[in-house]
């Protein structure tokens, strides 16, 4: 954007049919469409000031400044001025005088300013809170909307042994058995290798001799 700033103009009569005074105001047209119009000099006659900012599009030409007084039947022309706006902006000229003519005589001229307004750019969002959405599975499941990196999904235990949640359509994954320890048979005891005791009854109720555990086969 083009911010133009309206500072006035010097009008070499007064153009009040009636009066001695005149309270000129300006507008200002863009390519034929009305693009601002000032407040109205109080007793301006001929150095009006007005100091008004407005802005405009850049990609314009034709910029046609007039200045009018309120009359007894509608609004007296006192001057109007034509530059060109892309002229203007590449001979970073400021401030400029346009030429002021009515009838083909000239009543004057008009002084503006201006400036180009950069855009405003704005603010990145940190990597750390940008939104990311993961990509979805075969089977048609769709993304998952997160903040960040992707978390790992956790795990949970299940018959002792830590397991991952299960896939879509997939069954959840049996426990691990338990594994059992295997009986070796028990061996057979030697007489003379065991310490005299109380006599212990075998598998078929007998006991062996001198109060020892008797000899028992393997089942």
């Amino acid at each position: 954007m083009v911010e133009i700033w309206l500072q006035g103009a010097n009008l070499v009569q007064i153009f009040h049919m009636f009066g001695s005074k005149q309270s000129p105001f300006a507008e200002v047209e863009l390519d034929g469409e009305l693009v601002a119009r000032t407040q109205p000099h109080e007793n301006g006659n001929k150095n009006p000031r007005w100091d008004e900012r407005f802005s405009i599009s850049p990609e314009g030409h034709f910029l046609l400044f007039r200045i009018l007084i309120k009359g007894m039947v509608g609004d007296t022309l006192c001057g109007e001025g034509v530059c060109d706006l892309q002229v203007t902006l590449r001979q970073q000229q400021s401030p400029c005088t346009v030429p002021l003519q009515k009838k083909g005589e000239p009543t004057g001229f008009l002084l503006f300013a201006f400036r180009q307004l950069e855009q405003p750019q704005l603010p990145s969002i940190p990597p750390q809170i940008r939104p990311s959405v993961t990509q979805g599975n075969s089977e048609g499941y769709p993304g998952r909307f997160q903040a960040g990196p992707p978390v790992a999904p956790s795990s949970y235990a299940q018959g002792g042994a830590a397991v991952s949640p299960p896939m879509p359509n997939e069954a959840p994954a049996a426990p691990r058995p338990r594994q059992e320890i295997a009986e070796h048979p028990r061996q057979r005891i030697s007489s003379n290798s065991a310490e005299a005791g109380p006599a212990v009854p075998a598998a078929d109720g007998s006991t062996g001799p001198g109060g020892t555990r008797a000899d028992v086969e393997p089942a």
